[in-house]
């Protein structure tokens, strides 16, 4: 998928999906015919979890660290838990 795409399909705007890709919080790879940025159904999968993280008031650092977490194959719940204590 392209950015508009990804947008598109979790219901946000381009920016949203250019500024989390910056952040870090998406990984696309680069199409290496014609050098376009393609995500993927993880990409989205991340997409939707950041945008219902922030929506339920986690930081932008907040949800870095979750998802720093689960790729090092741990489990979140812990930190998550903590979090709302």
């Amino acid at each position: 998928m392209k950015v508009k795409e990804l947008a598109t399909s979790a219901g946000v705007n381009p920016d949203t999906v250019r500024f989390y890709t910056k952040e870090g919080l998406l990984r696309p790879r680069k199409n290496p015919e014609n050098g376009y940025q393609q995500y993927d159904k993880s990409d989205f999968q991340r997409l939707t979890f950041t945008r219902k993280a922030r929506q339920l008031g986690f930081s932008l650092k907040e949800v870095q660290d979750i998802l720093s977490q689960a790729d090092d194959h741990n489990s979140p719940c812990p930190m998550v838990r903590g979090l709302f204590e």
